[in-house]
């Protein structure tokens, strides 16, 4: 979990398959201290994908499993840019919105139900 305001805003998540994802909060921070259940975006990353932020984050914070959120805390500038650049490509690589994930558990995610999302059509010219 990379992102937290009162439960989680944004993160990586591995489902009980291995399947990866890369989810984001649908609503804004503000809106979240009154709701009940959240619902966030799940896009797929590669599989190898959280090894790589483990090894890239590791050596600054010891990960603590099922959930790691890790504490932006770095010995200088320089490393938490660095960090930050590695975290955020490998982030980047999250394919396009595939499922919507609604949850009451918006720290552990125990209890959740995943809906898949349709693409929406593109748009072609005449």
């Amino acid at each position: 979990m990379f992102g937290y305001y009162d439960g989680a805003l944004d993160g990586v998540l591995e489902l009980d398959g291995g399947d990866l994802y890369r989810f984001d909060s649908v609503a804004e921070p503000e809106e979240l201290v009154r709701q009940k259940s959240r619902s966030y975006t799940l896009r797929r990353l590669p599989k190898d994908a959280l090894d790589r932020l483990v090894a890239i984050i590791e050596p600054y914070m010891q990960p603590r499993w099922p959930l790691w959120i890790p504490v932006w805390n770095f010995p200088d500038d320089a490393t938490e840019t660095d960090v930050e650049v590695r975290t955020d490509a490998i982030l980047d690589e999250a394919g396009p919105v595939s499922c919507q994930l609604t949850t009451d558990d918006y720290y552990s995610f125990s209890r959740f139900t995943i809906e898949p999302v349709q693409a929406a059509p593109v748009a072609t010219r005449d």
